[in-house]
């Protein structure tokens, strides 16, 4: 899925084609101009799919007009939710383009390839970047948690729904970690609320340090934070959440305030081969339960629930 980076970002780009000689156009011309160039990818169509475009961050589409079709039809999944944004360039073979569907979601220009040269073709690239870079700042508005940069609910839920239909798709396991901060009302009025602010600053950061890329860490709201650790065993998930409660054993200086990162974890993992009904809200649901069992105990504690 898209991360949240700086605007100045290097782009990565995908050219999907099986004209050869466009290819070597587009892959010369992009080398040979002034953009921030970071990585140039193709695939053929057997290859290609939303994943192909989440692992590999795309940021960039360039198409040619006669396999537009077979990149819409084959990433419609990715291009159907929100938090994807991809600016698109397709090549067509005709001052006047016909039958090339748009999309809602994405930027996209349409120009004839035969009359571009290597400084129009920047020209609009750099064009591209610009709406690109505009689309992510919409994004982490609309997706982001202002105060901690976390992922906010209605990004997590999208990304959960997803993986969990991966997940039975390619028969691979995922975990769930649920965070409740315990004492933070405490810290609030003992401290401030900005304190309390930099608190759940603090704590995004540390289980950031800890979690993969592959991780989605997100605020839920208050102190409630979430973990999806997608293709990730029980076992597996518990180096990560052992991470965690190491880094929360320390004490940290806020403000030249020493104060303790506390909470209660509850965790819930899939089998290997996930039920066929399992859904994201299950997941939540279980993990709410095992976060019960562990306030049951005082200081940072972690509550495993194994409902499949």
């Amino acid at each position: 899925m898209m991360k949240n980076n700086q605007a100045k970002q290097r782009i990565n780009f995908f050219v999907f084609t099986e004209n050869k000689a466009l290819y070597n156009w587009v892959d010369a011309s992009l080398n040979l101009g002034n953009l921030p160039v970071n990585s140039i990818m193709h695939c053929s169509t057997k290859e290609l799919n939303d994943e192909f475009l989440d692992i590999n961050n795309i940021n960039i589409l360039i198409a040619d007009e006669l396999v537009y079709p077979r990149l819409l039809s084959k990433v419609k999944t990715i291009f159907s939710h929100s938090q994807y944004n991809f600016s698109i360039l397709v090549l067509t073979d005709s001052q006047v383009s016909k039958n090339i569907k748009a999309l809602n979601l994405a930027t996209i220009d349409f120009v004839p390839w035969e009359s571009l040269t290597v400084f129009l073709f920047e020209h609009l690239i750099n064009s591209l970047i610009r709406d690109f870079e505009q689309n992510q700042i919409l994004q982490n508005l609309a997706h982001y948690d202002p105060l901690t940069k976390a992922a906010n609910r209605r990004l997590f839920d999208d990304r959960g729904n997803q993986i969990v239909k991966r997940s039975k798709r390619h028969k691979e396991p995922l975990t769930l970690v649920l965070f409740d901060l315990d004492d933070f009302k405490i810290v609030n009025d003992t401290f401030g609320h900005e304190i309390g602010d930099l608190l759940l600053i603090k704590f995004t950061e540390i289980v950031d340090k800890c979690k993969r890329d592959t991780d989605t860490l997100a605020r839920l709201g208050g102190d409630e934070f979430a973990l999806l650790l997608p293709n990730t065993s029980s076992d597996n998930s518990k180096v990560i959440i052992d991470k965690i409660i190491h880094s929360l054993s320390k004490e940290y200086i806020l403000n030249n305030n020493k104060v303790l990162i506390k909470a209660s974890i509850g965790a819930v993992s899939t089998p290997a081969q996930p039920p066929l009904n399992l859904n994201f809200q299950s997941l939540i649901k279980n993990a709410d339960i095992a976060v019960y069992e562990a306030k049951k105990v005082t200081g940072t504690s972690v509550h495993y629930v194994s409902p499949f």
